[in-house]
């Protein structure tokens, strides 16, 4: 296996993490989230709902997840019907998630594997689904929309939910507040508009959904009631005000289908 320099330093700094919250983890999926994850009542409120809401119906399709973490989407995934195939650039990660598969009762539904880019993590094999949650923006993603369309079959579904930063004098700001906390890995940033834009390239279906604008604050809130009324505040604004859907600093996309003109490199 092939990895780069921004991967090595990836895969170093995730493994260097998980080292340390293994011994906190809590492997099994408490039963609250199988059902909202579930059942997605509040998609139009909170990203990640949004997101498996997008993925539906997952009974019987065979889901690639990239950049899978310690396997918490994979088990919900899993747990929807969906027989996921999973990777992630950290070993230490993977071994949690082969761990919480097996607690939670699904590890004969989810292979997971040590990879660092999606056209190798499974080669030769093509998916219904392609699901990344909060993982792109720790890529390069040059030629990634195509790896994408590669893998996925004619009439499948990639979604992707992630960080992003719109509008550019949003973004300048953000680097001037010598508060704002720090990205968490070295090569990590929020999606731009060229970003988004590349992501969607080549494909004939393409929506995007965006959240937290004014909820952006909620990491520094105790008050559980007044986080769940910033999310609803949100949809509420960002449904109703168009404008204000560039200052979002989440955004869940679906992309579908294949434009014919897309340039396919042999």
């Amino acid at each position: 296996m092939i990895v780069t320099e921004r991967q090595h330093r990836e895969r170093t700094h995730f493994d260097r993490v998980y080292r340390r919250a293994e011994r906190t983890q809590h492997l099994r999926i408490p039963p609250h989230d199988l059902r909202r994850y579930g059942r997605c009542d509040d998609w139009r409120t909170y990203g990640k709902e949004c997101a498996f809401h997008y993925l539906k119906p997952l009974a019987g399709r065979e889901l690639l997840e990239i950049g899978c973490g310690t396997g918490v989407d994979s088990v919900l995934l899993a747990a929807n019907g969906a027989r996921v195939f999973a990777y992630d650039v950290s070993p230490e990660a993977v071994e949690i998630a082969r761990k919480r598969a097996e607690v939670n009762g699904l590890a004969d539904r989810i292979t997971f594997v040590v990879a660092c880019d999606l056209s190798a993590a499974f080669a030769g094999r093509r998916f219904d689904r392609v699901f990344g949650n909060t993982v792109l923006h720790h890529l390069d993603l040059t030629g990634f929309s195509e790896k994408v369309r590669r893998v996925l079959r004619p009439e499948g579904v990639a979604v992707f939910r992630e960080p992003v930063v719109l509008d550019r004098w949003l973004r300048r700001l953000r680097r001037c507040i010598p508060w704002y906390p720090s990205n968490p890995s070295p090569d990590e940033r929020p999606l731009d508009r060229q970003d988004v834009a590349a992501l969607c390239r080549g494909f004939a279906g393409v929506e995007l959904r965006q959240f937290e604008c004014l909820s952006r604050i909620w990491p520094l809130l105790r008050s559980s009631w007044l986080i769940d009324c910033l999310h609803r505040w949100d949809r509420e604004l960002l449904e109703g005000v168009p404008w204000s859907r560039r200052f979002a600093s989440v955004l869940v996309m679906r992309l579908t289908g294949h434009c014919p003109s897309a340039r396919e490199t042999p």
